[in-house]
């Protein structure tokens, strides 16, 4: 037409906004369509609601939310209404429900009927059991205890006209209630999301908000064709009044009616103008402006954790002696997991003063329970860095997210984030690589310095690898670093842009990966201080010091080893066997962190006073102590172990009772037999011992190819260096090898010279010669034992030999684990107490190393 008419023609003009107008059009079409979400049985439901929420007021400031809250919602969802909209007491709701999953859940409606086919009793009190009809000479309700125990299994009888009886609603917390209440409103939520195509919707159960410009908003809302009026028509809802609210970041609220919170026409019951909200909370969490944010998170978190100013007044009484492992359970697996839930759906410049309370208030919390105040405060503060870690790295797992606040919400953002645009298109980055959403940068930013740490971490551990650490047997340690948690591989970390545009084989960086990554980096950052520690302690020593050489070293590294800290994984269930008592889980997180022993320092401080030379954590009396009851309380826990695959007795020696095992090793006292348990049904002897990491005297030289031979205790760098080079030694002997002039790497054979390295001057000795045992038949299996008092560790060899012991069907826990029982600190410090044996208790030694010899044979 413009060629034929001209550009400036009446038909020409007509032609160009027919295109722009079916341009319009099919951009409208082509647009992506709003519909409503709700995340009740979404995975990660809470944290894609507040993220949308907060994307909603960082992309469209001008926008308007509505929050409502739904008044009874289980009990009167699709109710029977009168004309006047009051319910119908002769209104039966339930059908509207089983007409919806007649429709939509077919294979439901049986177990629907069994559940919903009854009518419910009423309770207004659930102590006082069922309501009770009015009495037929016109009395009042009674309210008195009915016939029928509420506390009983069995439910009052149906045909019994005496109890009052409800057919509407759901009963909250049965089978098929969230499910039938919540999916019901939905479809209500989609009429009205048609009825208003630009508003946006979501929920969370019966928390739903609406967002949109202010007066679409609120006629989708309030208006005729709005939600209030749907919900009331379809489900016979209502909102409460009190808790529905708008906010709106930047926009004009006059248009919203002045019964809504939020509203500028709004008042209190006074009469008073109440003002904008600047903020509301949902899902746990806080959303609108960051400062008002901030202080009703802190004061709700506040609450949350107030409970544990009543928590730590608990102690034991002559029924229960186990209160501090019940209050550490109870900061470990609640408090903590508040803190975490926050930090995951909170942006950190929000969450950080909330975190920063409940960060300090657990740490009292802790603190009282592992009786820490009695140290000094350097100690102190890192006994806490400690207890932050997991404990498969020398921790207790008290995770108070306050140090990870960035990279959990981060995490919790990009493991979120191809969900949340799909569900939000508005959200995805532009042709630029831009994006509105507020706080995907800083995630991208978080999650690249992860990756730096977790190439950092690799570096460390790859080094150490390398430095080893060469033994007198002719093997070699690698210096020490965690193996319990391990670090994500390369395929599980996508890069920033793979993640944004969804083409990562992988669906989303894992939160637990990245915490591992700053769990290892907070690891080596740790032995780090305590390696400071020590030198402090070296170059200004004190009174009431440890004369243990590297002693914060080596007991960080020996309480970082495999099983070291299952004792304070263990789930209290209630049982005798699960039950740690007060004074020994005090006595062990003391000497797993660095503490001075609480206990013992009444008697320490006297013989202080007196010039006695004393140590407040206790090495000197814990080394000189008798070790008679620990070394059979790990015997017991082994023959428990090894009866349980048993298809042959284990015989439990006793040194009160040598003729139990005379017979396996004349002359020896064994600690187990396993008769015809070996290869080719020959006898297995087993022997016990428990060595502490804590040395007092050590040998110079590191043990390396540099060093020219001179082995070293280096339990502060390598794990068991203290202690398993010499068990194996004593147990095995060692051969000749090399010179002193030459490396220490036992790659060389020995040339002709009668000197030998200075450890190995005697020649080897035999395992029944090292033992004091008697010669045997050349075909029994000798085994020893090994396990590190305090630490709860053992050496990697211990754990093939657990392994084999651990029967079908049990728990992991069952032989992985064996718990030395510590030296309790009464007045003398030389008296053990053995605890209650159980695979599962924390009070069991379950995990020692095995050393398999051939034995030589005996004298001619």
């Amino acid at each position: 037409r413009c060629i034929t008419h001209g550009h400036g023609s009446a038909e020409a003009t007509a032609a160009l906004a027919d295109l722009e107008a079916a341009e319009a059009a099919e951009e409208r079409a082509r647009a992506p369509v709003n519909f409503p979400k709700n995340y009740a049985f979404s995975k990660n439901g809470t944290h894609l609601y507040a993220h949308t929420v907060a994307g909603w007021h960082g992309t469209k400031p001008e926008n308007a939310t509505i929050s409502g809250d739904k008044e009874n919602f289980y009990n009167t969802i699709a109710q029977a209404l009168t004309a006047d909209n009051k319910p119908d007491p002769n209104g039966c709701g339930r059908v509207k429900l089983l007409d919806w999953i007649r429709k939509r859940r077919p294979d439901l409606l049986p177990v629907a009927r069994l559940i919903m086919g009854t009518p419910s009793f009423i309770r207004l009190v659930k102590a006082e059991g069922a309501l009770r009809l009015p009495s037929a000479d016109g009395d009042d309700l009674d309210f008195s205890a009915a016939d029928w125990d509420p506390l009983s299994l069995e439910c009052p009888d149906y045909n019994d006209p005496n109890y009052a009886k409800s057919a509407c609603g759901v009963i909250q917390g049965r089978a098929l209630s969230t499910i039938l209440s919540v999916c019901f409103l939905h479809d209500i939520c989609h009429a009205v999301q048609q009825e208003n195509p630009s508003m946006r919707l979501i929920g969370f159960a019966d928390d739903i908000c609406q967002n949109d410009e202010p007066l679409r908003a609120v006629a989708a809302y309030s208006g005729p064709k709005g939600l209030l009026e749907a919900q009331k028509k379809g489900a016979s809802v209502f909102d409460g009044v009190g808790k529905s609210l708008i906010y709106s970041p930047e926009g004009d609220l006059s248009c919203a009616p002045g019964w809504l919170r939020g509203s500028p026409a709004h008042r209190d019951k006074e009469g008073e103008p109440t003002g904008r909200v600047d903020c509301f909370k949902a899902v746990g969490t806080f959303f609108g402006d960051p400062e008002a944010c901030k202080k009703e998170l802190t004061a709700h978190l506040r609450k949350k954790l107030a409970p544990l100013d009543v928590i730590d007044t608990i102690v034991d009484t002559d029924c229960v002696t186990n209160t501090s492992q019940l209050r550490l359970n109870l900061v470990q697996r609640i408090a903590c997991a508040k803190t975490k839930y926050i930090a995951g759906i909170t942006p950190p410049n929000v969450a950080c003063d909330a975190l920063e309370f409940a960060h300090n208030r657990i740490r009292k919390s802790f603190e009282s329970i592992a009786r820490a105040d009695a140290s000094p405060q350097a100690l102190r503060d890192l006994a806490w860095l400690q207890a932050q870690l997991p404990t498969e790295m020398g921790g207790c797992n008290i995770d108070t997210a306050f140090t990870r606040a960035d990279s959990d919400f981060s995490m919790s953002l990009l493991k979120n984030w191809r969900t949340l645009v799909a569900h939000n298109p508005d959200f995805a980055h532009d042709e630029g690589g831009a994006s509105k959403y507020p706080a995907i940068a800083a995630a991208i930013a978080t999650y690249e310095s992860a990756l730096s740490d977790w190439k950092e971490v690799c570096e460390k551990r790859a080094a150490r690898d390398k430095n080893k650490y060469y033994t007198v047997r002719g093997g070699y340690l690698t210096e020490f670093y965690p193996k319990s948690v391990p670090l994500p591989e390369p395929e599980s970390l996508p890069a920033t842009d793979a993640i944004l545009n969804g083409t990562c084989k992988s669906t989303y960086p894992r939160p637990r990966a990245l915490a591992a990554i700053k769990n290892h980096k907070d690891w080596y950052a740790h032995q780090e201080l305590v390696k400071a520690r020590d030198v402090h302690v070296k170059n200004n020593p004190s009174l009431g010091d440890s004369a243990v050489n590297n002693r914060e070293a080596a007991r960080f590294v020996s309480a970082s080893t495999p099983f070291a800290g299952k004792a304070f994984d263990v789930r209290v269930d209630g049982t005798y066997a699960t039950a740690l008592s007060s004074d020994t889980l005090q006595d062990e997180l003391q000497r797993k962190l660095g503490l001075w022993l609480s206990a013992a320092l009444p008697t320490l401080r006297v013989a202080l006073e007196r010039g006695m030379p004393v140590d407040f954590f206790g090495d000197y009396l814990y080394n000189k102590a008798h070790h008679r009851r620990p070394h059979d309380g790990v015997l017991a826990a082994w023959a428990d172990a090894m009866r349980a695959p048993a298809n042959a007795p284990v015989v439990h020696g006793d040194k009160e009772k040598p003729e139990l095992t005379r017979q396996y090793n004349e002359g020896y006292k064994v600690d187990l037999a396993e008769p015809h348990a070996g290869p080719g049904g020959c006898d297995e002897v087993n022997e016990v011992k428990l060595w502490t990491p804590l040395l007092k005297t050590s040998s110079a030289g590191v043990g390396n190819a540099s060093s020219g031979g001179t082995p070293a205790s280096v339990g502060h760098s390598y794990a068991f260096g203290n202690t398993e080079e010499k068990a194996r030694r004593l147990n095995m002997g060692c051969k000749a090898r090399g010179q002193p002039s030459q490396p220490f790497s036992h790659t060389r054979t020995a040339t002709a010279t009668s000197r030998r390295i200075a450890v190995s001057t005697t020649p080897r000795r035999d395992l029944c010669q090292a033992q004091q045992l008697q010669p045997a038949a050349p075909r029994d299996v000798r085994r020893r034992l090994l396990a590190h008092r305090r630490s709860q560790a053992a050496p990697p060899r211990a754990q093939s030999r657990a392994r084999q012991r651990r029967p079908h069907g049990l728990l992991a826990q069952v032989l992985a684990l064996f718990y030395v029982p510590p030296c309790r600190a009464h007045l003398s410090l030389c008296c053990a107490r053995r605890e209650p044996r159980h695979s599962l208790s924390p009070g069991n030694p379950v995990c020692t190393s095995r050393a398999r010899v051939n034995r030589a044979p005996g004298p001619k």
